[in-house]
């Protein structure tokens, strides 16, 4: 007797999130999977609308580069981030040490979501090259096949530059010190943390350069209105997806999932934003997307320069209207 209270009273205690899973209904399960799968879905196919736009043009005049660049290192540290919490034993048990938790909230829609969006942002930044360099030949250039393809760098910042270098620098030293040294401080569980805070520092700034072009062009003609439109919805379910699981499931999966929280309303934020200059700003539909001839003089990347007054912004020599601010040709038509 004395022994089995002795073993009774070293069972351990479930877990807070435990015990109220173990409450959890059929139809709060059912309700949670609905919004994981819809936000899935509708953040899934809203990287279409751009693409499907980028081929109809043949053309990514008025697309930010830099808003590219940063959606291919932020969808990379992501894909790594989401598949990890999920398939790795040894990035789970540490999980589960660190925040004393069996929940990290990530999902197989989260996993899917971020290797599709690696895929299709891919694939955005190879229109980028072809239709750049498509308009370069449109225009007349002669350079030779490999300058060419690479002529679309010329429309990214070098703000941007630093960022992505910087943080595939970093993220490369941090990896080399968890394979050397051999230090509680040094895990793969933070390595994956430092990770999605870069996806978050990049989603916080990605919106800016595509935000600052529409201002400046005061159209915003060449980025797709879907895109956005898909993109609120998916991060308003996600966070209602979150927010149910936390409050069944236990809000430890919540503080160890802050990426998935602060991107939902980053995304909110921003959305409304470009709304508001789509449907209330700028309302000219008239597409103004043919390259204007790049001037002989003209050093390269004109056509598509980083505007040097505004640092995170890229592309700014585009046609914006009919005889309004041109560019590169508009600038040297005028001298001449």
């Amino acid at each position: 007797f004395e022994h089995g209270r002795s073993d009774i009273a070293e069972r351990p205690e479930p877990r807070t999130d435990e015990r109220t899973r173990m409450g959890r209904s059929a139809a709060v399960e059912a309700i949670s999977a609905t919004l994981g799968w819809t936000y899935f879905l509708a953040w899934s196919c809203s990287f279409y609308p751009q693409v499907i736009n980028n081929y109809k043009r043949k053309s990514v005049v008025g697309l930010s580069y830099d808003y590219q660049l940063y959606n291919i290192l932020g969808y990379a540290c992501y894909s790594v981030y989401t598949c990890g919490l999920k398939f790795s034993p040894v990035l789970i048990s540490d999980y589960e040490d660190v925040f004393n938790t069996t929940s990290n909230l990530v999902t197989t829609q989260d996993v899917f979501f971020a290797l599709h969006a690696f895929v299709l942002t891919i694939i955005t930044m190879v229109q980028i090259v072809i239709y750049h360099k498509s308009d370069d030949n449109a225009n007349g250039s002669t350079k030779n096949l490999t300058r060419s393809s690479l002529r679309w760098l010329g429309g990214v910042s070098r703000f941007a530059t630093v960022v992505v270098s910087a943080s595939i620098v970093l993220s490369t030293i941090y990896a080399l010190l968890i394979l050397t040294v051999d230090s509680p401080s040094f895990r793969w569980l933070f390595f994956i943390y430092w990770l999605s805070l870069i996806k978050l520092g990049v989603t916080t700034i990605k919106y800016v350069p595509q935000a600052l072009m529409n201002r400046r062009r005061k159209s915003t003609v060449g980025w797709a209105i879907g895109n956005i439109l898909l993109d609120l919805t998916g991060g308003t379910l996600s966070i209602a997806q979150l927010m149910l699981d936390g409050a069944t499931e236990g809000w430890g999966g919540v503080v160890g999932d802050p990426i998935k929280f602060c991107l939902g309303f980053v995304s909110i934020f921003f959305d409304i934003i470009f709304m508001i200059q789509h449907y209330v700003l700028y309302t000219d539909r008239t597409d103004h997307d043919a390259p204007r001839p790049m001037a002989q003089d003209a050093a390269d990347g004109c056509a598509y320069g980083t505007d040097v007054y505004e640092p995170l912004s890229v592309n700014t020599n585009e046609p914006l209207s009919k005889g309004g601010l041109g560019g590169c040709g508009a600038e040297s038509d005028g001298k001449r």
